[in-house]
């Protein structure tokens, strides 16, 4: 090996090391600001224990840090992923980064900050312009390395890939205990049943429907599962069980209920 490739080969291997010690992720440097963002989504499960865990989590690894400065926790209960704009805790925090109050966003996978591929590329390109770092942990991937766009894609279009077949085994599931008549619509919000000649089949309740309608417009809107319950409740509106207090899990349960969905 001549000097000329020797010193190629050098240049190579310690530039990216350079890369790393300025990298907000493992700098040394005094008053880095950092956020976590967080999300649940509409199929989760123990919903309030996993948003609460991963607050927990990420406030007391970023305040371990001795050269980080907490900034907080940035998060979107009960929304789906497929969309930025529908999420406010998620453009809260983009308009904060464009604000220059964050350096360092932690988050703990591809699909929690977006389950859109074109649209998670566009994000962190605009994120690494005004010089903002996104590290996903269980991937181990830092926005601000050149290798990660093309990780980027691959693990967004996986997220995206699978929520998509999810969805349609979903419904599919539905169409065909449906047409096998073994639709379950116990207490299904937007529907009555109803017995004619000795089966049972279901209709429209025209005055839920239009409730329905009007949870899916708020919901499009920008409103939270927590805030639609919140407005339904203070408007006097009765729940399926004729109750005044609307709970968000309900909320949620008409948001994935396919039957509701198609009205």
């Amino acid at each position: 090996m001549d000097e000329k490739d020797k010193a190629m080969w050098v240049h190579t291997l310690w530039d990216p090391l350079e890369k790393i010690d300025q990298s907000p992720l493992h700098s040394k440097k005094d008053g880095i600001k950092v956020a976590a963002y967080c999300r649940v989504s509409l199929d989760s499960l123990n919903l309030s224990k996993s948003l609460e865990s991963q607050v927990s989590y990420y406030t007391h690894y970023i305040n371990n840090r001795k050269n980080w400065k907490f900034v907080g926790i940035y998060f979107d209960n009960l929304v789906s992923g497929r969309k930025a704009s529908l999420r406010q805790g998620f453009t809260r925090m983009l308009r904060h980064c464009d604000e220059g109050k964050i350096d360092l966003i932690l988050v703990k996978d591809v699909s929690r900050f977006s389950r859109n591929a074109k649209e998670l590329i566009e994000i962190v390109e605009r994120l690494k312009e005004i010089n903002v770092t996104v590290y996903f942990e269980a991937e181990n991937i830092e926005s601000t390395r050149s290798d990660t766009t093309y990780l980027l894609k691959t693990f967004a279009s996986i997220a995206q890939a699978k929520i998509e077949e999810i969805s349609y085994n979903v419904k599919w599931g539905y169409e065909k205990r449906t047409l096998e008549g073994k639709a379950d619509i116990r207490d299904m919000y937007g529907y009555d049943k109803a017995e004619v000649d000795g089966e049972t089949i279901i209709k429209i309740n025209e005055e839920e429907a239009q409730i329905v309608r009007e949870i899916f417009a708020m919901y499009l809107n920008g409103y939270s599962s927590y805030k639609i319950a919140g407005e339904l409740s203070r408007r006097n509106i009765k729940t399926k069980q004729g109750k005044k207090l609307w709970r968000s899990s309900t909320i949620a349960g008409i948001f994935t209920n396919v039957a509701l969905i198609k009205t």
